[in-house]
């Protein structure tokens, strides 16, 4: 059971918001063009996107059952990570998994 809701935004555009942000990258992943990488990038996008994945099932777990894809709060959180990320820990893993879904899906060419 989760913890009663203190305060939601209301609406349909947040909902379709959050849910296209969740979920639209991860259905364009089989279309997208990858590169050739070197096997050191190939290793650094790989690990950065593993252990964006890892941190951010911790941080999950650490929510619990305040959790919640559309905006909600729930409970102030204090512990965990969020006792060290003061703002949302969640976000700071998602950013370390996208730095290496850019190295893997971004076509770079140098001059």
């Amino acid at each position: 059971m989760r913890y009663r809701r203190v305060a939601a935004t209301g609406g349909l555009y947040p909902r379709v918001v959050a849910l296209l942000g969740s979920f639209l990258l991860l259905s364009l992943v089989p279309f997208l063009p990858r590169d050739e990488l070197s096997s050191a990038l190939d290793l650094l996008s790989i690990l950065l996107m593993l252990s964006g994945s890892i941190l951010a099932t911790v941080v999950l777990l650490y929510l619990g059952r305040s959790f919640s894809i559309s905006p909600e709060a729930r409970r102030l959180m204090v512990t965990g990570p969020y006792r060290l990320v003061r703002h949302h820990p969640l976000y700071a893993t998602e950013m370390i998994r996208m730095v290496g879904f850019v190295i893997q899906f971004a076509r770079c060419e140098l001059a």
